[in-house]
């Protein structure tokens, strides 16, 4: 959620869009925000392909049509349908939209009812509307990045999974291994990735399993006690890097393949070392 997702409003009351016009100006981003007067053309603000005509995203915004809105402020005070009715249609539609209710002084029961049919938060129109508006748009978007980061990590125990059952499924390391560099590069979003293997008879490490490396890079051959791979196989600990080509241990060809950060975990079979993953980020 960003400042170029924008907050829509459904309200009829233009004196209202002014005081939340005038809250948003208190928040750290400048945020767009998009009026909007019936139920229709909210559902179709949410859905182009629904045939209505919705407002026009503000010019210079930032904003692609196709954008999805960061959050609704419904005004309690349209009649039509009444808020726990629409609430109850958006769940349907945008289950995971946060919706901020706003009541007129006196009237806290539709703020209560609101949060009660699926609204996160109420805010009152009073004095203190502009504090507190505030307040409820900030911790709306708090529970949605902790549920956005609840979604990404559900991804990567799906990932850890997949990987756990090539590994458990697979005994030949040619074909299993390559698979699991591309597996924990996409886990992590690095943009390449290589295993480490260590040649105990010859004291040796290989890089035989690249991705969206250069090919040469599977014929350097290191003492099996150098390069960062070595020391990730030496201590049994993983290791991150901004800035690889600074460390001590970078080995050249890696270098000026534009290795630029790192992160490198060992491979242990049992109790023994046998290599080394290594996750990327490119110059």
């Amino acid at each position: 959620m960003n400042s170029k997702s924008p907050i829509l409003l459904l309200t009829a009351d233009d004196d209202l869009e002014t005081l939340v016009r005038r809250a948003l100006h208190k928040l750290p981003n400048d945020y767009s925000l998009i009026r909007l007067s019936t139920a229709a053309e909210l559902f179709s603000q949410l859905d182009p392909k629904l045939p209505h005509s919705a407002p026009k995203v503000p010019e210079g915004s930032g904003r692609k049509d196709d954008t999805p809105p960061a959050l609704l402020l419904l005004d309690c005070d349209l009649p039509d349908p009444p808020a726990p009715e629409l609430l109850a249609q958006l769940r349907e539609r945008a289950p995971h939209l946060p919706v901020i209710a706003l009541v007129t002084e006196g009237k806290e029961t539709k703020g209560v009812a609101a949060i009660r049919a699926g609204a996160t938060d109420y805010a009152v129109k009073n004095r203190a509307f502009h504090h507190r508006l505030s307040m409820a748009i900030e911790a709306a978007w708090q529970r949605a990045r902790l549920y956005q980061q609840s979604k990404i990590w559900a991804q990567h125990e799906a990932r850890l999974r997949e990987i756990a059952l090539e590994l458990s499924a697979e005994l030949d390391l040619e074909r299993v291994l390559p698979r699991v560099v591309a597996l924990a590069e996409e886990l992590i979003g690095a943009q390449a990735g290589a295993v480490a293997l260590l040649d105990e008879t010859r004291e040796v490490i290989t890089y035989p399993y690249l991705h969206n490396l250069p090919p040469a890079l599977a014929e350097v051959v290191v003492p099996a006690d150098a390069g960062l791979a070595g020391h990730v196989m030496s201590t049994r600990q993983p290791i991150a890097l901004n800035d690889y080509a600074a460390h001590p241990a970078a080995v050249p060809a890696f270098v000026e393949a534009g290795v630029r950060g790192l992160v490198a975990a060992p491979l242990i079979v049992g109790q023994r070392v046998i290599g080394a993953l290594g996750l990327f980020d490119l110059t």
